[in-house]
């Protein structure tokens, strides 16, 4: 498998039903190609499709990659939940990020 991203329910409650988590994975191999950003750049251009206002990534306090990916993408630090990720050998940050877009009417 070389790529794979989805958008995932933020959370239950109709308020946030403009809103989705965003997940992307590459394989190593695939690193500096391009496809993160394909990958990233789909899942913005179908937010209109399904009605979307918001976009979340929940990154490692770690990634550099993703975060400069995602910082290059649009999105902005929202927030950081320090340390919440135990690794096993260390525990990580959590990084909120966000992209907000045309917000939908009521």
């Amino acid at each position: 498998m070389g790529s794979d991203h989805s958008y995932s329910q933020f959370y239950s409650r109709a308020a946030y039903d403009g809103s989705r988590e965003i997940s992307f994975y590459l394989d190593k191999a695939v690193h500096g190609k391009g496809i993160g950003k394909a990958c990233v750049n789909f899942l913005i251009k179908q937010m209109p499709n399904y009605q979307l206002h918001t976009l979340l990534a929940f990154v490692f306090g770690n990634n550099d990659q993703s975060l400069g990916l995602l910082n290059k993408m649009g999105f902005e630090i929202w927030g950081k939940l320090p340390q919440v990720a135990d690794m096993e050998t260390d525990f990580e940050d959590l990084v909120i990020l966000g992209l907000k877009q045309g917000v939908c009417g009521n």
